[in-house]
């Protein structure tokens, strides 16, 4: 699950780069204009932004608890090792 989301928040950050990509190449082919072109990208830009701090945000206290978790076990099971 946790590779899903991982994956999940590059694939947005790549499509958040082929849109910003993509819209400076119409405007740069003036099938835009320069102002319409980038309040476009800041607004594609900040939803990712967005995304990625939410998402990140909940992560973390996954994450840490996972880490606790793992570190216990790992604390526990060389306990058993140094046992006689």
């Amino acid at each position: 699950m946790k590779a899903e989301i991982y994956q999940s928040l590059t694939a947005i950050n790549q499509a958040t780069e082929q849109i910003t990509e993509s819209l400076e190449k119409l405007r740069d082919a003036e099938l835009l204009t320069p102002h319409f072109a980038e309040i476009r990208i800041l607004a594609a830009q900040q939803n990712c932004a967005e995304t990625n701090t939410s998402v990140v945000h909940k992560l973390t206290v996954v994450e840490e608890e996972e880490a606790t978790q793992l570190q216990n076990k790992r604390i526990e099971k060389e306990a058993r090792l140094k046992e006689p």
